[in-house]
């Protein structure tokens, strides 16, 4: 009997320590009252009133509403890390000029750790999205990995956007200033004529002046990224999409 006692003291103190968990939201409270058939406050609720609740024999069902609880706590923890890491992340831009990319312009730095970091994130939301049994926070989670696989593509864009500038910025830009003075281009054909020669030069400014509009919204897109503290916010815009697929 003595240990009887004993059992239900501190099963009574081990409840009420519980029910102030902060994993013991109201919805997990209102699950432990209707369990054990009372009226529950983690405020409100005094130790006579759970020993005369008899919950002793309710251990493994209480144990059962705990083990859930914490879950799904630890669950709204990494999910709100992981989308505080985010939104304080920023595009790994580096300013640099050279004559194979121009002056002013911004280079992507190791982007691959970057794409490793998206790949873990991705990892992690899966498995929040496959545990958890909050429909709200399954919501956030799928909301974010939306913005993770978005993220994920148009950073390729990007890196593709890079690369093709590289590969055509020295041919672009090496003949203006002689186009638009007036002489031919540089390695023309030599069995052109006149009236070919004008056009091909022509063509080319047109191409010049197409690129140069275009590096300029590039550009442009590049300052707005580096400086934003919404980083994976704007890189979701259609428009961002747009631009580094043109």
């Amino acid at each position: 009997e003595g240990e009887s006692v004993t059992d239900s003291v501190l099963d009574t103190l081990d409840f009420l320590d519980l029910l102030k968990r902060p994993y013991m939201t109201s919805m997990y409270v209102k699950r432990m009252a209707t369990l054990c058939e009372m009226n529950l406050d983690p405020k409100l609720t005094k130790f006579q009133d759970v020993v005369e609740a008899n919950i002793g024999s309710l251990r493994d069902d209480i144990a059962e509403i705990e083990f859930e609880a914490s879950s799904q706590f630890d669950f709204s923890m990494q999910y709100e890390q992981l989308e505080a890491s985010w939104k304080e992340k920023k595009l790994p831009l580096q300013r640099a000029g050279s004559r194979l990319i121009g002056r002013d312009a911004y280079v992507l730095e190791n982007p691959e750790e970057l794409r490793d970091e998206i790949i873990a994130s991705e990892l992690t939301l899966i498995h929040l999205r496959q545990a958890t049994m909050d429909g709200d926070l399954e919501r956030h989670v799928s909301r974010l990995l939306d913005k993770m696989h978005v993220f994920g593509n148009v950073l390729g864009q990007w890196e593709d956007c890079e690369e093709a500038w590289k590969l055509v910025h020295v041919a672009m830009t090496a003949g203006t200033v002689n186009a638009s003075s007036g002489s031919t281009l540089q390695k023309q054909d030599e069995y052109l004529g006149e009236d070919d020669q004008e056009d091909t030069q022509n063509l080319y400014l047109q191409a010049v002046a197409i690129y140069k509009n275009t590096m300029k919204t590039w550009r442009t897109l590049c300052q707005q990224i580096d400086s934003s503290s919404t980083m994976l916010e704007d890189m979701c815009q259609a428009n961002v999409s747009q631009i580094v697929q043109r």
